[in-house]
């Protein structure tokens, strides 16, 4: 078996990776997919896939996903193998790269990605791999294919997408919505808005920004990053906000839309299945046990 590591997937590594994810989502009935770019990694030039052959035949892929400092920063691990080559030592023999990896960029911390529906299929896999859970959250899912056309309420709020002039704003909402590093979060909404699989959507009273959301639309709308500012919490924004949103989305291309909400943040979760998102998998966070 031969491991290739890259920062970024070519065009035959993209689609190899996600023929293989979806024979593991199928075998699995798992639905969580890694984000197949080093976009947000802290390390440009840090290695963020793993890929391993078994002659020229995609057997296993990982992800390291590490959009924070090595001092400050918990590591995400995406670790997928094909169900045929499974327990013949592919994931341990990523996972040993992978190390290797964090290592050398100074990470110390990390926890790996899985689902709540692999771990009942394998109910002996946290015991023997020493692993505990620290946190869930929930993956949600909205087909606006099928979802009917809601028309907008009436609001003094409004929704568009993300100017230049509004990044140093939205950053500082976000610094006091989450307590992001100001630079790294005006870093990062930059090169979103540089990025054309990327939506940067504000919520707007007039001329004020008063909410955000960030949307990778490369094949599904995937929802991320999604606030609004703290001094204008609980008074109804985040279900206009996700309202507008899914309407302008709708208009564009009726797609899949997905988000994930931590698993004791119960008003998110109220909001996004008002919006019409539905549960569809129980994401769990992986650690090992001290």
């Amino acid at each position: 078996m031969q491991i290739t590591s890259v920062t970024k997937l070519n065009p035959a590594q993209t689609t190899a990776v996600n023929e293989l994810l979806q024979v593991v989502h199928q075998y699995d009935h798992t639905f969580r997919d890694p984000y197949l770019s080093n976009q947000f990694n802290y390390f440009a030039e840090m290695p963020t896939f793993l890929l391993a052959y078994q002659a020229d035949y995609l057997v296993g892929m990982a992800m390291i996903y590490a959009d924070e400092e090595p001092k400050a920063g918990m590591v995400d691990l995406y670790i997928n193998v094909a169900p045929q080559f499974r327990r013949q030592g592919v994931g341990r023999q990523l996972l040993a790269t992978i190390k290797i990896i964090l290592q050398q960029y100074g990470y110390q911390h990390w926890q790996y990605i899985s689902e709540q529906n692999f771990l009942n299929a394998n109910p002996a896999f946290l015991t023997h791999e020493q692993l505990t859970i620290p946190e869930i959250e929930y993956q949600l899912s909205l087909n606006l294919a099928q979802n009917s056309h809601r028309s907008m309420e009436q609001s003094e709020l409004t929704t568009g997408e993300l100017k230049a002039e509004q990044i140093v704003m939205v950053a500082t909402l976000e610094q006091q919505a989450f307590g992001n590093d100001l630079v790294v979060s005006q870093k990062y909404i930059t090169s979103g808005l540089k990025d054309p699989a990327t939506i940067q959507f504000v919520l707007q009273r007039g001329t004020e920004v008063v909410g955000y959301c960030a949307i990778n639309a490369e094949s599904e709308y995937y929802f991320f990053d999604l606030f609004i500012a703290p001094k204008d919490q609980h008074r109804g924004y985040g279900t206009i906000f996700m309202q507008q949103m899914l309407d302008k989305l709708q208009q564009k291309a009726a797609k899949r839309c997905v988000i994930g909400v931590v698993g004791d943040n119960t008003p998110a979760l109220n909001l996004y299945q008002k919006s019409g998102f539905a549960i569809e998998t129980k994401i769990v966070y992986l650690q090992e046990a001290k």
